[in-house]
């Protein structure tokens, strides 16, 4: 009979050590799939709000055809711009991008800005890469397009996602003739 008890106590003590042993898997597994979860939803967050820092730039519903200064719905200023080409450099800087000869690529976070811009002879010039230069010519830039009555035009299609990060990769500005 003791020996019956034995083998039960023993039985027991396996059943119950099957059972903590499954708890620890379930209990890590759980973690594991809310951890992740949780780490989808704050990378989600961070793109949203990244691209949000541009997409709220958008300022002219897309269309054909000559621009309709009416269907303009909020003024963008030389201003603006600057301020968009200061928050890509700033992107720049803090993914270490930061060379003149950088070439855009899909599978960086690289984030380039293009604008129509006033030379100091007054000549309009499609000016790529500003998010390069504004460090060194934002006072040239503002001073070479202070005229306030200058307005800037950014459409959905002047902004460009990288198909790799989802991220903004290059947003433009046209000025409004």
């Amino acid at each position: 009979m003791e020996d019956a008890s034995k083998a039960l106590m023993i039985a027991a003590g396996v059943l119950i050590g099957m059972l903590i042993l499954s708890l620890g898997v379930y209990l890590y597994y759980s973690l594991g799939t809310y951890i992740t979860a949780n780490q989808e939803t704050m990378n989600t967050n961070e793109l949203n709000q990244f691209n949000t820092q541009f997409i709220k730039y958008i300022n002219y519903e897309e269309q054909t055809g000559p621009i309709d200064v009416n269907k303009i719905e909020f003024e963008l200023t030389i201003h603006d711009v600057v301020t968009v080409a200061n928050l890509a450099y700033e992107n720049n800087q803090k993914y270490n991008m930061t060379s003149l000869t950088e070439n855009y690529d899909e599978s960086t976070l690289y984030l380039t800005v293009n604008a129509d811009i006033a030379k100091e002879d007054g000549t309009i010039e499609y000016r790529q890469h500003l998010e390069k230069i504004i460090n060194t010519e934002s006072a040239d830039i503002l001073k070479n397009n202070n005229n306030i009555n200058q307005k800037y035009i950014c459409r959905t299609s002047d902004i460009s996602y990288s198909s790799v990060t989802g991220r903004i990769c290059s947003i433009s500005f046209t000025k409004v003739p």
